[in-house]
C-alpha cells in the first residue's frame, strides 16, 4: 500500500476524493489510487485545460506525504544534516 498516490488539486486546493469523485480539504479523506490510475486522471485533466502551467492536478505518493506531515522524522533529517 506504500505506492498508492493521492491528487492534489491546484486548480480547487484540495485532494481529489475517493473513486475519482469530488474533493477533500483531509488527507485521510483524500482518494487513493495507483500510480497508472493516478497519472490518467492528471493527463486528462492536464489536456481538457487552455493552459499548461501551473498543472490542474498533480499526483503524489501518499508515503511522500505523509513523510512531509511527519514532523519527527522532519527533525531527525535536519538533526542528521547537522
Amino acid at each position: 500500500m506504500g505506492d498508492d498516490y493521492l491528487i492534489w488539486s491546484n486548480e480547487h486546493r484540495a485532494w481529489r476524493g475517493p473513486r475519482r469523485w469530488g474533493y477533500v480539504w483531509r488527507i485521510e479523506n483524500a482518494g487513493r489510487y495507483s500510480r497508472d490510475e493516478a497519472l490518467e486522471i492528471c493527463t486528462a485533466t492536464a489536456a481538457s485545460g487552455d493552459a499548461p502551467e501551473p498543472l490542474r492536478e498533480i499526483p503524489v505518493r501518499r508515503v511522500d506525504v505523509e513523510f512531509l506531515l511527519d514532523r519527527e522524522a522532519q527533525a531527525e533529517i535536519r538533526k542528521a544534516a547537522g
